[in-house]
This record gives structure tokens, C-alpha cells and sequence, in this order.
């Protein structure tokens, strides 16, 4: 039996393509003979210190496995994608995994492109519900597919799979140490550059916060910068309140810097309005950094009582807010406690655990 993993495409920081070269590796350890197959794979993995399965093929190739009715295709979705088509047509046994699409109003004057993408990609959505299995890397999502016309009771929660050992393995940046490991307060977003993500609320936060109570402060941005009109508008909003020196853009990283800048962080500030995981939530459980994120999608149930959730994006107040969780040690160790306990939650032996029953489910 094969288990084929069908993907729009492979890109290096992207959670879901390191969550299928995650779902991979576990199936090769069950005896799996296994493929993945994409319609675009980036050429940039080994310059971000990342080596690439030796399964990963054009997803043309599936056509090859199509008609095989004892293989099982695991389809990937989170925007529409020409591979859609393989899906449909597909004689595999077939798991659904919705790992939720960006509403295309947050790219509307941006790229027209990536909004098209987007847009079809939700209309499209009920016409995918014809599988064995239709899973949600979070509750929100498994919630989303209800409302598209999937039968209820052959959906589930497969959470995200990250591997930490990876951040154990990768080595440290001692330039960004020695740069930034000085005595200031340092804030972190992780996530691409994206106007869902509110990327422009976080500096507003940050200058309440950097102006009115703490001078002796910076914030990290990490992550892609992938369109110019948005980045534009950024800097541009930066630069009018006086920032450019203590606001970092990174563009995405490789895997040592990023532990390096989550080593050297205080805080993680989310504000945005739509998540379908969130997996740099997981990521500052294990470094154990305090979570201030805003209350919308898929936040609130990734994070489930874990760091603290806020209501309304009043810059001030959550300026106050950075402030009591950097300064008062008790409540910063109480919010990092709920948190580790939250990590347990997704220990990747008890998501192995779920995949081995969706696979039984569907054999």
C-alpha cells in the first residue's frame, strides 16, 4: 500500500509543507512505501540549512497512481490549486486535510493574484467534501468543513506536526547574540508578512510600549516579505513614528537564526485576524516566551486557556500589558506554566496516535 501526499506547493518555513515531510517520515517508520507530490517545490531548502525528502516528485507524477484503488492520498488544502483535479479524479482511498484559506478581502489591493487564489479557493471548498476522511489541523477548522458540506461524522482534529528536535539540533547565531543580547526588551512575531496577520498593529503596540514606557526596546518581524505594496506601507508607517532603528525586518530566516531570535526574546505579540493554527504559538511554548495574541479563528483554540488572549486592539492597554508580563516575574511564570502544560497537548506521539486511527478509519 502506498500513501501518496498531494500539495499546491513546498516551501521552505511553511508549516504545512514541514507538516507533510513530518506525516512522511512517521508512515516510512510504519513500513509506508510513500510519495509527495506538489505543483511547486521551492529551490531554496539547502540555503535555509534544510535537506528535502528524496520522495518529492512534480505533481504531474501523480497521474501515475491515480487509478491504484489500495493506495491512500492524503490532499493538502489551504488555497486553490490546478492539482484540485487529482483529487476530484483520484481512485485512492482519500483523507482531506483543511488547513483553512486566508479570506481574499486582506489581499484586495495588494496582489491580485494570491486574492484570486484565495477566493476560489473558499468557493471551491464544498465541492471537496467526497472523501473517506476530512480532518482540521484545529478545532476551527474542523468547524469550517462542517459548514461546507462534510459529513460531520467523518471529520477530525490532526493537529500540526512539529518536530522540536530540529530546534535542539540547529546551532546558534553568535552574531545575533552578540547583537541583540544587551539588556533590552525584545518582542517577537513570527509568521509571514501578510496583511491578515495586522502586521501594522504590532507596531503600533510596540511604539506605545517603546515610547511611553520602555526606550530600551526592539521588536522582531520574521518572517517572508512577499508583497511590496504592504511591505511599503510598513516602513513607511515605521519610519513616520520614528521605529526604523528598533523595528527588525528579517525576511524569512534559517532554522539556527530563528532559534536565535526566539532565545533572545521576551514576548510573542499575535494581532492577527485570521490563523488556521498558528504554529509559532507552539514554537514560543517550548522557548518559553509569554504569549500576547489577539482573539480571533483558530488563536483561541490552539492556544485553549494557554497565554493570554486579548479583546480589543487598544495599543495602550496592551503597551501596559507588555510591560506587567516583562516585569513581574510571577505573572510571566504562571503564563509560561499554562503554557508548557498546553505543549503537552501536542506531543507528536499522541498525534501519531490520531493519524494511525484516521488511516485505520479509511483502510
Amino acid at each position: 500500500m502506498r500513501f501518496n501526499q498531494l500539495n499546491s506547493c513546498l516551501s521552505f518555513g511553511d508549516a504545512i509543507t514541514h507538516h507533510t515531510f513530518e506525516i512522511d517520515k512517521i508512515l516510512r517508520t510504519w513500513g509506508f512505501e510513500t510519495k509527495i507530490f506538489a505543483g511547486s517545490i521551492d529551490k531554496n531548502f539547502a540555503s535555509y540549512q534544510c535537506k528535502l525528502p528524496g520522495n518529492i516528485e512534480n505533481d504531474s507524477r501523480y497521474k501515475k497512481y491515480i487509478n491504484n484503488t489500495e493506495d491512500i492520498l492524503l490532499f493538502h488544502y489551504s488555497v486553490h490549486c490546478d492539482n484540485i483535479s487529482f483529487y476530484k479524479g483520484t481512485k485512492n482511498k482519500k483523507i482531506f486535510e483543511y488547513h483553512n484559506i486566508t479570506p481574499h478581502e486582506y489581499f484586495r489591493g495588494y496582489e491580485n493574484f494570491t486574492e484570486l487564489l484565495c477566493l476560489n479557493g473558499r468557493k471551491e471548498l464544498s465541492n471537496l467534501s467526497d472523501c473517506d476522511w476530512a480532518v482540521g489541523d484545529s478545532e476551527y477548522n474542523r468547524r469550517e468543513l462542517i459548514e461546507h458540506n462534510f459529513d460531520e461524522s467523518k471529520t477530525d482534529v490532526l493537529p500540526i506536526f512539529i518536530s522540536f528536535e530540529k530546534f535542539d539540533e540547529a546551532g546558534i547565531n553568535e552574531n545575533l547574540v552578540k547583537q541583540y543580547h544587551d539588556g533590552w526588551v525584545n518582542l517577537i512575531f513570527v509568521g509571514r508578512i501578510a496583511p491578515n496577520k495586522k502586521i501594522e498593529d504590532i507596531i503600533k503596540c510596540f511604539y506605545y510600549y517603546h515610547n511611553g514606557i520602555n526606550k530600551r526596546s526592539r521588536l522582531f518581524l520574521i518572517g517572508s516579505l512577499f508583497l511590496d505594496k504592504y511591505n511599503k506601507e510598513l516602513n513607511d508607517l515605521t519610519n513616520q513614528l520614528n521605529l526604523e532603528r528598533n523595528v527588525i525586518f528579517t525576511d524569512k530566516v534559517c532554522l539556527s537564526d530563528l532559534k536565535t531570535y526566539y532565545s533572545l526574546s521576551d514576548v510573542f505579540i499575535c494581532m492577527s485576524e485570521h490563523e488556521g493554527f498558528c504554529v509559532p504559538l507552539l514554537e514560543c511554548m517550548y522557548f518559553k516566551i509569554p504569549i500576547l495574541a489577539y482573539n480571533s479563528t483558530a488563536i483561541p483554540f490552539t492556544l485553549d486557556k494557554s497565554g493570554v488572549l486579548i479583546n480589543t486592539k487598544n495599543y495602550n492597554e496592551i503597551a501596559e500589558l507588555i510591560h506587567i508580563v516583562v516585569s513581574d516575574s510571577k505573572i510571566r511564570d504562571q503564563i509560561i506554566k499554562k503554557e508548557t502544560e498546553r505543549l503537552k497537548d501536542f506531543d507528536i506521539d499522541k498525534s501519531k496516535i490520531k493519524l494511525k486511527q484516521i488511516i485505520e478509519r479509511v483502510i
